[in-house]
């Protein structure tokens, strides 16, 4: 029997500032196969999250709705991100990503 595919987990920006930085629902669609409430889920990867290597990039990270984990990105990790901008100076955002077609 095959496998049921895995659920699209999305990384997005939140549709209200107040909601932090990013926002994933990864939670909400793995909580069935992890066996586990999404809430509950979502607090548990919350919690792993800022114990690893997440803590340098989030100041802190909410648990919201049904089962959202909001990232609240460290002004750290702003200033980095500026500076690896200014570094690049007229190059920035000149790469491409490469198409699904040349990654086949």
């Amino acid at each position: 029997m095959a496998e049921a595919a895995l659920p699209a987990v999305e990384l997005a920006l939140p549709a209200r500032p107040e909601h932090g930085d990013l926002t994933t629902n990864a939670a909400m669609v793995s909580a069935k196969r992890a066996g586990r409430p999404p809430r509950e889920l979502a607090a548990a990867l919350g919690e792993r999250w800022q114990a690893g290597p997440g803590a340098a990039l989030c100041e802190r990270v909410e648990v919201a709705g049904p089962g959202f984990l909001n990232l609240f990105l460290d002004a750290a990790w702003y200033r980095g991100a500026l500076e690896r901008m200014r570094a690049a100076g007229h190059d920035f955002g000149r790469t491409r990503c490469p198409t699904a077609s040349a990654s086949r």
